[in-house]
């Protein structure tokens, strides 16, 4: 599939899952199929004689095999085709046969219900984020990516519902701002959403604006919702043209649920001169934006800066700020790498930043990373390159490739 072609997919697809498992990472949607509509469970072949294949509900032919229980599988639970994983039998007589899924007890059999509910199908979107708060709210943010012509929208959305999620009408939408380019979603620990909205920068010409919008109750309302500027600067092309193509890990809360947000400027115009990675962090009345404070985390000199491109950030559970970057440039011409970050104490000191080199950047064009902390404090990280070059007699052979592991 062309890249072009996979990213308007990612565009177009706003939907989200409405199954009560989606607190749980979205695990067992399908009344516990491997995906909607197939039946999983441990199993082994269908029972029966003769030959035929069960097609309907009612009768079919088929060709059953061994004796035994078995399990069904397929997107049509009326159509099992053999071993696999599922519940209920296929049996067939003399080349006659039937195939059935139990329907649960008051319910409907799996896979047959609603599964799925689009949130926006008018316009097309970017950077959908989901969350979901301890009471079962859900919680859903992107942008509209439309151009700004014939009043078609260009703000961030953020929209919640409360109960019956797979009905349209339960959910509520706010639009904040215009010529929105990015969105990031996250919750307090009470469940309050926060979000972090990269926009056309009124400041710098070429530029992105950063605005903090908050709110703590009736947040389907607009008026309930403060945004505050915290940042613009120029961030490099390379960077915004990867804003809608690829998810934006760079704001997150720390365990108080205090804002924290990583970004790259290359600003020439600004006085004095404004060079690399920046670390900005709120700890109280962070609508005011006096109250934040920003970092430089790498190495710029007079005559050369490391760039950095699609930073993630997480935390560990005593709150300490851990970074990895899909693309990072030191200085002196070296490859890019994927570079981990990390400060344990007084972060708001540029010397208090350590940080490591994992593996190569690799040579695609849209590498991407994501970071976490297990509950010992140990970070993980995946990672993307979606491209290396193979040492071998055929230059230009690329392989995909999916990293984890651990920071020395």
């Amino acid at each position: 599939m062309s890249t072009r072609v996979s990213n308007e997919i990612r565009r177009l697809l706003g939907a989200i899952v409405t199954c009560a498992a989606l607190a749980a990472g979205l695990a067992a949607c399908g009344g516990g199929g491997d995906s909607e509509g197939i039946p999983s469970a441990s199993g082994g072949t269908p029972t029966g004689t003769g030959t035929g294949t069960p097609t309907d509900a009612g009768t079919g032919t088929g060709t059953p095999t061994d004796a035994g229980t078995g399990s069904p599988t397929g997107a049509d639970p009326s159509s099992p085709t053999g071993g696999g994983t599922g519940t209920g039998t296929a049996s067939g007589t003399g080349g006659n046969g039937t195939g059935s899924v139990p329907t649960p007890p008051g319910g409907t059999a799996p896979g047959s219900g609603p599964m799925k509910l689009f949130v926006e199908s008018t316009w097309r979107t970017s950077n959908s984020r989901v969350a979901v708060d301890s009471n079962g709210g859900k919680h859903v943010a992107f942008y509209y990516y439309e151009p700004n012509i014939e009043q078609r929208p260009t703000a961030a959305a953020y929209r919640y519902c409360a109960t019956r999620c797979d009905d349209p009408a339960s959910w509520k939408e706010i639009q904040l701002g215009s010529h929105a380019r990015s969105v990031q979603l996250k919750l307090t620990p009470a469940g309050k959403p926060r979000l972090l909205i990269g926009a056309d920068s009124a400041v710098y010409v070429g530029g992105r604006d950063y605005f903090y919008a908050t709110c703590d109750a009736d947040c389907t309302q607009a008026g309930a919702w403060a945004m505050t500027r915290i940042f613009s600067g120029r961030v490099p092309a390379s960077n915004l043209d990867n804003d809608d193509e690829l998810p934006q890990r760079g704001f997150a809360l720390d365990p108080q649920g205090r804002p924290r947000f990583v970004v790259f400027d290359e600003n020439q115009l600004a006085a004095p001169e404004h060079f690399g990675l920046f670390y900005l962090s709120c700890d109280v009345r962070c609508d005011q934006p006096a109250a934040w404070s920003e970092t430089l985390i790498t190495l710029a000199t007079r005559y050369e800066v490391e760039r950095v491109a699609q930073p993630a950030l997480s935390f560990s559970q005593d709150g300490k700020p851990r970074i990895a970057t899909a693309q990072f440039f030191p200085v002196g011409s070296r490859p890019a790498v994927l570079m981990y970050l990390a400060c344990d104490d007084a972060c708001n000191r540029t010397a208090s930043w350590g940080r490591a080199e994992l593996m190569p950047r690799g040579s695609g064009s849209e590498p991407s990373v994501d970071i976490a902390v297990d509950g010992n404090g140990r970070p993980r990280i995946a990672f993307y390159q979606e491209a290396t070059r193979r040492v071998s007699g055929l230059p230009g052979v690329t392989s995909v490739s999916v990293r984890t592991g651990c920071a020395p």
